[in-house]
């Protein structure tokens, strides 16, 4: 009886280890290629880009059979709206409950874009600086964000888009698993 309960008091010991260390999530996208670091305490775990690759082929050869609406433009557009709007209840939701208790640490963000025309390409420079400060005033007001480092090349003569990212989120288990408690019945009342 005393070692099954030393046995319990070690499995929950571990458990709240788990639940209650940092959990850093490590985004990076370089090249059009997805990678996922989980470290949570002692524990890493790592998700590269062939494993999104197959679930988006799977999902686009389903759509593919099952799509038989007409593919107008106007039909296209209110699809899109409204899946932007159940994504955007769905994500306000997960930033109400994971308000200030996540934090975001070393953003690092390298844009080099072109259109070929020198004006239109330092017009579109300014209008990117100014979305980068919304998204950072946006990003600030849920969580901690140390400030991005973020590069721009323009590239005035001629046409480019190439992006690289990675950063580091970093939160708690409990709070992703709270947040997946109340969504679920939400997302299995979507299907």
């Amino acid at each position: 009886m005393k070692i099954f309960l030393i046995v319990v008091a070690i499995i929950l010991a571990f458990i709240t280890l788990l639940l209650f260390s940092p959990l850093k999530i490590i985004v990076e996208y370089r090249d059009k290629k997805v990678k996922l670091i989980f470290r949570c305490a002692f524990l890493k775990f790592t998700v590269k880009d062939s494993a999104f690759r197959k679930k988006e082929k799977t999902a686009k050869s389903n759509n593919k059979k099952t799509d038989d609406a007409p593919n107008d433009g106007a039909s296209r557009i209110k699809k899109m709206q409204t899946g932007f709007d159940s994504a955007k209840d769905a994500l306000d939701e997960i930033l109400d409950l994971v308000k200030h208790r996540a934090r975001f640490s070393d953003i690092y963000v390298r844009l080099r874009y072109g259109t070929g025309d020198a004006a239109n390409t330092g017009i579109l420079y300014g209008a990117i600086w100014s979305l980068t400060g919304n998204v950072y005033a946006y990003l600030c007001r849920h969580f901690y964000v140390e400030f991005p480092t973020v590069e721009l090349e323009p590239q005035f003569d001629k046409t480019a888009f190439e992006i690289e990212a990675q950063g580091i989120i970093t939160t708690r288990l409990v709070h992703i698993i709270k947040c997946v408690i109340k969504l679920l019945p939400k997302l299995r009342a979507g299907k």
